[in-house]
């Protein structure tokens, strides 16, 4: 079972359940708990549909907690008393009620620290504290703050503890249309279905993520998540391969080799490169193993946990995409690494260009390198490799000159001992 599900629905004023709603609201939480179902409509399509799921997710309460709003945890009597009367101005101006439950799974609530069961304790200030923000930043998208108005409350059973939310506007500013009637006939009322997005995410999967995030505070393992990746596995300016390693050149050659001669398709994610894509992936996992073998077991690590906080809160889909993105997406470690090893393939090419004075646009074919005349002249690439090796040697020399002096030092203390 997903640990958290969320439902929304709305009704016109002349709902019964409208009414209902505004009569309880002043009741004592025994009152309220009991005539639960004959107030709280949102899940009433599920129930018709699915009464199983209804059940798991909305059975009875076995208790309900005070009313809370967007400034209380527990809304005293004469406060809960003004809302009411802003409630029924709303039901007079012909407002629509929305109704918004957020249902968490015990387990779920417990594995991550908002709940005891043994001691059925639940750390429900966080809970309104995220309902507050996941609202407001709701009425805000929908041009609502300064209109509408709200109160929510927390029921309680065994297995699903969930968030009840009532919203309404005194003084309605929705859009009015025609719609059809499933009676026959037409009829016009406000539009209460709320569609503005935020970020690429639907209404419902802003609300839904603003709840989690002001929960869980996952963001320590996305930060090191996104850390390991762009600061450590692929740092900018480091190089693939190097000198002495000569299989990784063997292997970055080959590569090269294959590539298309249109350097302009030599993008990771390219259609064109989706048969070369195996040689890179290749390519930069022995990279990886080479220089970033434990780093690489942490990220995985990192990104196995995420996985599971995604089952527990999306299902598996968005989990097994979360990882597959993660690693192959558009900003993924491979596609960062593959358009980096891209890149100095790319730098290779023109290096070999101008070593060889090779004109055009193409790739070099390194099968059929024009015959250099002048033999004095050192490639880049010998510079290179006589400069390092020469540093060898001074290195050598310097520490086999270091083992002498210190011999000779100790030889001399142990002359004066003798003497």
């Amino acid at each position: 079972m997903v640990g958290i599900v969320y439902k929304m629905k709305f009704v016109s004023p002349k709902n019964a359940k409208y009414i209902l709603y505004i009569r309880y609201m002043d009741r004592d939480e025994a009152t309220r708990t009991e005539w639960y179902e004959d107030y709280n409509f949102a899940l009433d399509d599920l129930k018709k549909t699915d009464l199983e799921s209804y059940n798991d997710y909305m059975g009875r309460p076995e208790a309900t907690s005070s009313l809370f709003s967007s400034t209380s945890d527990a809304l005293k009597e004469d406060q809960v008393r003004d809302l009411k009367k802003s409630f029924r101005v709303a039901q007079k101006n012909e407002s629509l009620m929305w109704q918004d439950v957020v249902s968490f799974d015990n387990e779920f609530l417990e594995k991550y620290g908002l709940y005891d069961s043994k001691k059925k304790v639940l750390d429900d200030k966080k809970l309104k504290q995220a309902a507050r923000i996941a609202v407001s930043d709701m009425l805000e998208r929908e041009g609502m703050s300064n209109s509408a108005v709200w109160t929510g409350a927390i029921h309680y059973n065994t297995d699903n503890i969930h968030i009840h939310l009532a919203i309404v506007e005194p003084e309605p500013t929705r859009p009015r249309r025609t719609f059809n009637s499933k009676y026959g006939g037409t009829y016009e009322d406000y539009v209460g279905t709320r569609r503005k997005t935020a970020g690429g995410q639907s209404s419902y999967e802003r609300f839904k993520s603003l709840i989690l995030e002001n929960i869980i505070d996952n963001s320590e393992k996305s930060s090191a998540i996104s850390k390991l990746q762009r600061e450590v596995i692929t740092p900018k300016n480091k190089r693939f391969i190097s000198l002495f390693d000569f299989e990784a050149r063997r292997e970055f050659k080959s590569i090269f080799r294959a590539l298309p001669s249109d350097k302009r398709l030599w993008k990771y994610r390219n259609n064109a490169m989706k048969n070369y894509r195996p040689l890179i992936d290749d390519f930069n996992q022995k990279y990886i193993e080479r220089n970033f073998k434990d780093e690489f077991q942490e990220y995985n690590r990192l990104l196995d946990e995420q996985v599971d906080y995604f089952k527990d809160t999306y299902g598996d889909s968005r989990a097994d995409n979360y990882k597959q993105n993660k690693l192959y997406g558009k900003d993924g470690l491979y596609t960062s690494l593959g358009n980096a090893l891209l890149k100095e393939l790319s730098e290779y090419d023109k290096q070999l260009k101008q070593q060889y004075n090779i004109q055009g646009f193409g790739k070099v074919d390194l099968d059929h390198l024009p015959i250099k005349h002048n033999k004095s002249k050192k490639s880049v690439l010998n510079r290179q490799m006589m400069k390092d090796i020469q540093g060898m040697f001074d290195k050598t020399f310097e520490q086999k000159r270091r083992e002498l002096a210190a011999e000779r030092f100790k030889q001399e203390l142990e002359n004066e001992k003798e003497l």
